[in-house]
Order: C-alpha cells, then structure tokens, then sequence
C-alpha cells in the first residue's frame, strides 16, 4: 500500500534515479557508495513506499515499470531543483544569481542608497531582483526573523539579541527654504528659526531628535504643517514662507530643480546614524553575506565601526 510523503526519505529518490541510468540496483549502489545489500533493502522500501515493484528482471535485463518511467522526469527535476538550491545558498555566484532579495527601506533610505546600489548590482549581479518595502520600524524585527525580508535599513536600538547591525555612516539634518524666501537670505540664526513657520515631519523619531537638540526652543517653534514623508517637505516650503528640516540627502536632490537654500541647523541635531541590519538566521548564508559586503563597500567609510549584535 502506498505510503503518505512525509514518510519519504530523500535518499530514496536518489537510489531511484540512479538505478534508472545505470539499468542495475549493484551498478546504482556503487555509484551512491552504497553496498549490494544496502542498495537492495533501500529498493525494497522504496518499492513498498511507492506500492509498486518499480523495476522487473527480464531477459534483457532489469526494466521500469510503467509508474517508474512515468515518475522519473519529475523525480528528476526535483532533484536537480533542491541541489541548485543548495548549491546557490552555498555557492553564490553573483553573475548568474536569480535571487531575490527584500528590504525594509524608508523612502528617505531609498533616495539615498538604491541608485548607487541598483546601478553597481546591474553591472556586477544583472539577474538579482531588489524588492524595496516600507513598514513600521517595530516589525523590523519580526520580518527579518520570519524571513519575509532579507535586510532592513534605517536605525534600530543596539542590543537586540537576534539581529547583526553593521553602520554604514552618519546623515546631518539641514535646513532648507525656498530661493525667495521673505526674511531668510544668506544666513540662519535661532532667531529666524522659530520666527519662521515650519513644515516638520511627523514621526515621533525625528520629533525627539529635534526637541533633544532645542531643549526648551522645542517649544517655541511655529509649526505650520506636519508631513510623514521627508521627499515632500522641500517641494512644499520651494515656493513659500516656510522652512523644513530635512537629511542632507534630501536637500541635495532638490536643491537645484527647486533653487533651494540649505543652511545648517541652528541647533546641534543628532545627525542619523543609517545601518543596515539582518537576522542571525541569515549570517551564513552565502548570497545574504555576499550582498552586505558590496553595501558595506559602497557606502561605510574608512575606520567606521563594524558589525555589532
């Protein structure tokens, strides 16, 4: 009677497929390392698994049955499908890689790392496919243990006993205002800072970067509107009275199409402190390890720290 899959043993399918190229169950053994007598009971199980006799002796020797012939593309396939799997884990070869990889990025994180990376991995890793996501940063952790992402960007507290975090390097906090600005023309005082009303973002992070650095100024500000999204504060003070405090990055990519003015913050902001961050799960993976090296390479600076739990 045939047997359910989970009693299957893998190696069975292997003694299968090797007993079907060499015509003989001795010839199948040798070529698995296997002895006469192993090579025969491991026949008898599998033939009691499948509840068919699977080979037959005849005067031509030993011959499949039909359910043998039948089964012995898709035995086959599934073999070859589980060794290149193994094989692309253990042996990654970037060239020729297919993988897909996922990451937990922020849209600020996406301005600033996916062009140089996408341009380097197109030239060195064609075939990888990078799926950007955004989610809440306390599910971080929970997606990269559950393996519904490969490797998150951004900053998380230190100490978090599953994940490895490696620093890439720090981004300042600058201000910017549109070219004809009212009041504010070729410097920025503290003064002009909270005279001047205020496009802030709207994430707790940034709220208590910003109140950390102003201390009792934090209160003072006049704030005229809140956005969640960073890329959009500079479109909407180019043309109006306000400023925003925004990743140097972010200012940098508008400065020109929007004529922009940047300054420094008038206050001594935290600049963030970008990483990139994975799951123990994925420290020996050898795809997963080779992919960190080259975002390590392209964007950690010389003498910065390195990998920390």
């Amino acid at each position: 009677m045939p047997q359910s899959i989970q009693q299957l043993d893998l190696n069975l399918l292997r003694l299968f497929e090797a007993v079907m190229r060499e015509g003989g169950i001795s010839r199948a053994g040798e070529r698995l390392g296997l002895s006469q007598p192993a090579a025969s009971k491991a026949v008898k199980r599998l033939r009691a698994y499948c509840g068919d006799p699977l080979f037959v002796r005849t005067a031509a020797g030993l011959k499949p049955t039909p359910m043998a012939s039948a089964i012995l593309p898709t035995v086959t396939s599934t073999l070859a499908s589980l060794q290149g799997a193994l094989d692309e884990y253990r042996s990654f070869v970037p060239a020729q890689s297919t993988r897909r990889f996922t990451f937990l990025i922020m849209d600020v994180g996406e301005l600033i790392l996916m062009p140089r990376l996408i341009a380097h991995l197109a030239r060195v890793a064609p075939n990888l496919r990078i799926v950007c996501r955004q989610t809440d940063r306390n599910r971080y952790a929970s997606e990269l243990a559950s393996g519904a992402a490969d490797i998150a960007f951004g900053e998380l507290p230190m100490g978090q006993p599953d994940l490895v975090q490696q620093f890439l390097f720090d981004e300042d906090m600058v201000c910017v205002v549109g070219q004809h600005h009212p009041t504010i023309r070729r410097s920025l005082s503290r003064a002009q800072f909270l005279a001047t009303p205020q496009v802030a973002n709207s994430e707790l992070l940034w709220e208590t970067r910003m109140q950390a650095a102003m201390g009792a100024d934090f209160h003072q500000r006049r704030v005229a509107m809140e956005l969640k999204h960073f890329l959009v504060m500079p479109l909407v003070v180019a043309s109006g009275p306000q400023l925003a405090v925004v990743p140097r990055s972010v200012a940098e990519t508008y400065r020109r199409a929007l004529k922009l003015k940047v300054f420094a913050v008038p206050y001594d902001v935290e600049p963030v402190h970008v990483r990139h961050f994975w799951h123990r799960r994925s420290q020996h993976d050898v795809g997963h390890g080779w992919l960190r090296g080259e975002i390590a390479r392209m964007y950690r600076r010389k003498g910065d720290q390195g990998e920390a739990a």
